[in-house]
């Protein structure tokens, strides 16, 4: 789907003027914004993921004029909640199931029975739920806290809420795929 978000060269200077007054801090910034979008939509099982993380800061890039000045946080939070939008368009335009993401899509080697077992456990979610846990996980060290009191501040919880009902959910498919398995405590 192509993007309605043209984006002009003075935006993307003002873009990574957003990030950052140091032009090679922004455009360090900017690697690995875009780096994190792209790994969100692979988790999200998205084959087209640095295609839609290159939407998402075009679309972000033709905002960022108009927030710059109000917005008040880091600015990878806003960059993620963008992704969301689009990944929703995508998926609604691809007519594909969030629930039916395929964490195999991107990697050379197959994992057999547990694999499967995965898929089936997370077929009892809901689509939301499955978005949940997977963004969850998403962030690697520090970026994480951030990115986890970014997803709670968007679902209106406390840091504290979100960690115990991904953790509930977690448990959950740890046991499925336990079960699955035939494996026993």
């Amino acid at each position: 789907m192509p993007s309605n978000d043209v984006i002009t060269p003075e935006a993307f200077n003002t873009l990574l003027e957003w990030l950052d007054p140091d032009r090679e801090e922004a455009g360090r910034k900017y690697e690995v914004i875009r780096g994190g979008l792209i790994k969100m939509f692979i988790t999200r099982g998205c084959i087209e993921a640095e295609n839609l993380a290159d939407r998402t800061i075009d679309r972000v890039a033709t905002k960022v004029k108009k927030i710059r000045d109000t917005f008040i946080g880091d600015p990878t939070g806003y960059f993620h909640g963008v992704a969301r939008n689009i990944y929703l368009e995508h998926v609604k335009v691809r007519r594909e199931d969030p629930a039916e993401i395929d964490p195999a899509a991107e990697v050379p080697f197959k994992f057999g029975s547990e694999l499967e077992c995965l898929r089936k456990c997370l077929s009892n979610l809901t689509a939301e739920q499955v978005i949940l846990v997977l963004e969850y996980f998403l962030e690697e060290s520090s970026a994480k806290i951030l990115h986890r009191k970014t997803m709670a501040a968007e679902l209106g919880v406390d840091p504290g809420t979100l960690r115990i009902r991904v953790h509930r959910l977690k448990a959950f498919l740890e046991d499925c795929v336990k079960k699955c398995l035939g494996v026993t405590n």
